[in-house]
């Protein structure tokens, strides 16, 4: 038994570092000029709006700061991390108009 795992360990396929956390999706907002409270209700909350409701998105968590909003969505493990960010690009497209024109996603 000993020596047929020994010669088995060569032809084992071993992931040294694993993913195990789900995939995610990060839009920061620069918002030049803005308050805190400012960019919470220019920024944050309607870009929140247009987001909410992805195929498959488990969580969404932002955080406004002065000059800033980031917004992070967090998908069911197991989705494609290509579809969530397409998904993501195509809802940014339709806010984009209403934002303020010196807001820009990435």
């Amino acid at each position: 038994m000993m020596a047929f795992g020994i010669t088995s360990i060569p032809n084992t396929p071993v992931d040294v570092f694993p993913n195990f956390a789900p995939p995610q999706v990060e839009v920061q907002t620069e918002s030049l000029g803005l308050s805190t409270s400012d960019v919470e209700s220019l920024v944050t909350t309607p870009l929140e709006l247009a987001l909410n409701g992805l195929p498959g998105m488990d969580d969404m968590r932002s955080t406004s700061v002065p000059q800033l909003s980031d917004i992070v969505m967090v998908f069911k493990p197991g989705t494609d991390l290509l579809h969530d960010r397409q998904l993501v690009q195509e809802r940014l497209a339709t806010v984009r108009p209403t934002l303020p024109k010196w807001a820009s996603p990435r």
